[in-house]
């Protein structure tokens, strides 16, 4: 298959799944209040923050041992990480449960919800491993067909829990629940049929799974606090309200950040590929299609910044018309995102995933001052441009590091010759 026809597929796929979500922002924005938007929110970051914790970065441990082939037993290893993943879900369990008692005050949501988020976070991972596998075996059409039919399902249970059944916020947590376990039940039974899961869970490959997680935690909750941590602060300085708003505003801007992820998706096996083969015109294809991909990337954070004012004009509620001004830096934030995301495979690829550690502390601090100070003078623009900040140092440190300990061609390329196929 051409590689741009893979491009195309997994983009499309990816894109369409997404987009679903937004346009039906006009309907939530008519039966969800701010508030109910900064409930959910605050849910989604609570998810967010477990989800590294519990999964431990599996799907990166399976990605690498399925190019790298250290075991040479695929399904015990995926099993392993599961076990991995179950013991962690337990633990977080018990975490949560305490902290909904100890702090009753903290949370505005029924406790009940705290103790869901682990078992959402587990049912997920089981979801994106299949996802995983769909897209290293390159076969496109499996994922779009998994991915996309997920969202319809879930889109339409969440419709009718929130616009016809009125339950408000949870009707949108039913309707994201439900079709994480429907999912993860598909999920199981495909990995069963494929014979991928065993009950074969072996120490060493738990071991290894944890040699390659547990270093990402502190990488993957830095990025999360970089990334969500933001909502608690404006919740803390300025309420619910204007959290909803501040968190509409950002998922507009990150339309940006899932163009980012739709190409990873496609390029992140070709790039193995490309790595493992180790040529000077290998290296060179990666860099080609690595200037791109930026290129591309910040025309399109550019015509959204331009198209802002009109979406909020004509499809989004007057009453979230503050968040106008936010989506731009947001945008911008994203394409610092898609710019870590060219240069983060090759500290994946050589293992040494500490790196990513001592980065995310330098920027958990900055980021945690940046919030303080900047939300507490300007609000929701101040959240904007804390995030802003971050995400540019991030994506410049992960760049410099990756570029000294992975020599590429970077400044020995031509266009003229780019073939965007498999040769």
């Amino acid at each position: 298959m051409q590689l741009l026809k893979s491009f195309s597929i997994y983009t499309i796929g990816y894109l369409l799944s997404q987009a679903i979500n937004f346009l039906l922002i006009p309907v939530f924005t008519h039966f969800l209040s701010p508030v109910d938007y900064g409930i959910l929110a605050l849910i989604s970051t609570i998810t967010s923050f477990a989800t590294p914790i519990i999964l431990i970065n599996m799907d990166g441990a399976i990605s690498i041992e399925y190019y790298k082939k250290a075991f040479n037993n695929l399904s015990s290893y995926i099993s392993s990480c599961f076990a991995n993943s179950i013991v962690a879900l337990a633990a977080a369990t018990v975490v949560l449960a305490l902290a909904g008692l100890c702090f009753p005050n903290t949370f505005s949501f029924p406790k009940i919800w705290l103790i869901t988020i682990p078992v959402f976070c587990f049912m997920e991972g089981v979801k994106n491993v299949n996802v995983l596998l769909f897209q290293i075996k390159k076969k496109p059409y499996a994922y779009a067909l998994y991915t996309l039919s997920g969202v319809l399902l879930n889109i339409g249970l969440s419709l009718i829990f929130v616009a016809v059944l009125k339950y408000n916020y949870a009707g949108r947590l039913f309707g994201q629940y439900i079709v994480s376990f429907i999912y993860c039940i598909i999920g199981i039974i495909i990995l069963k049929r494929q014979q991928l899961v065993t009950f074969k869970i072996k120490k060493d490959m738990m071991k290894d799974a944890l040699h390659f997680g547990v270093p990402l935690i502190p990488h993957a909750i830095g990025f999360i606090i970089i990334n969500l941590a933001d909502r608690f602060f404006v919740a803390h300085f300025a309420g619910n309200a204007q959290l909803g708003i501040y968190s509409l505003a950002y998922t507009l801007g990150s339309i940006i950040f899932m163009i980012a992820m739709a190409f990873n998706t496609a390029w992140t096996p070709y790039f193995f590929e490309l790595l493992e083969q180790n040529t000077v015109q290998s290296k060179t294809k990666i860099v080609k299609i690595t200037y791109l991909f930026i290129a591309g990337l910040f025309i399109a954070t550019l015509g959204l910044s331009v198209l802002t004012p009109f979406i909020f004009k004509y499809f989004i509620n007057e009453k979230f018309s503050e968040g106008a001004a936010i989506v731009p830096w947001v945008a911008f934030s994203c394409f610092f995102f898609g710019c870590y995301l060219a240069f983060t495979n090759y500290i994946s690829y050589l293992k040494k995933n500490k790196i990513f550690a001592y980065v995310s502390i330098i920027n958990i601090t900055l980021n945690m001052l940046l919030n303080f100070l900047l939300i507490k003078q300007y609000g929701i623009f101040g959240a904007a441009l804390a995030t802003f900040c971050s995400f540019g140092f991030f994506a410049l440190i992960i760049a410099f590091v990756a570029i000294k300990i992975y020599p590429m061609p970077w400044l020995n390329v031509s266009f003229k010759t780019l073939k965007l196929s498999d040769e």
